[in-house]
Parts: structure tokens; C-alpha cells; sequence
């Protein structure tokens, strides 16, 4: 099986347990993390491993490095 590439919208304290949990996966890697907030990315810079940052998930939807992605931004934020 190969390994799926993942990305997550939103790096506060829910993104963050996805991002310790998918680091527990063998057949996923953690690719792309984005935020509105840099001092979100900032804080998430060490446990993220080399995944890239983003400041918006066009960005990081359109850079080609992900699979699929995981919303963990507020409910009232997934539409947009």
C-alpha cells in the first residue's frame, strides 16, 4: 500500500492531536499544515516534522502535496 499524504487546515489544539496522531501512522505522512494565525504554524514548527507551512488553505490545497486533508478549523470556518 502506498503511503497517503495528508494536510491539515488548522493548527490549534485539535490540529494538533491530528498531527501527533498521523505521525503514529505507518501508512500515512503528515505533508502540509496551514493556519490563518503564523504564530499557530510557529508553535507547531517542531512537532509538524518538515511538512510545509501554509497561511491559507488555497495555498495549500493547490501546492500538489497532499492527498487528502483534515478540517480541524472551528465549525463555522469549514464552508469557507
Amino acid at each position: 500500500m502506498s503511503t497517503v499524504r495528508l494536510g491539515i487546515i488548522g493548527v490549534g489544539t485539535i490540529g494538533s492531536f491530528h498531527i501527533s496522531n498521523i505521525k503514529q501512522l505507518s501508512n500515512c505522512k503528515l505533508t502540509a499544515i496551514c493556519d490563518i494565525d503564523p504564530a499557530a504554524l510557529e508553535r507547531q514548527k517542531e512537532n509538524a516534522g518538515d511538512a510545509a507551512h501554509f497561511n491559507t488553505s488555497e495555498a495549500l490545497l493547490d501546492s500538489g502535496l497532499v492527498d487528502g486533508v483534515i478540517i480541524a478549523t472551528p465549525h463555522y470556518f469549514h464552508v469557507p
